[in-house]
């Protein structure tokens, strides 16, 4: 879909494709991580994607260069 795509939320504000393009993918994956923290509430979920919305809050930081980093194997 091009960038410059104009997309209507429900309440009614408009945002361009570059502002929303992956937000169904963000979505699924908050749905995972929130899923596992209610079914296994002791332990830490582990959900690798490659769908994520530019700096997802609440969710910790993802991919191959931030767990190096951590020490994360």
């Amino acid at each position: 879909m091009p960038l410059d795509t104009v997309h209507r939320l429900d309440d009614g504000t408009t945002l361009d494709h570059r502002a929303i393009h992956n937000v169904y993918g963000m979505q699924n994956v908050r749905a995972t991580y929130e899923g596992l923290r209610k079914l296994r509430p002791a332990e830490r979920p582990f959900v690798l994607t490659r769908a994520a919305y530019p700096a997802p809050s609440g969710m910790p930081p993802h991919g191959p260069a931030i767990t190096a980093a951590r020490g994360i194997t």
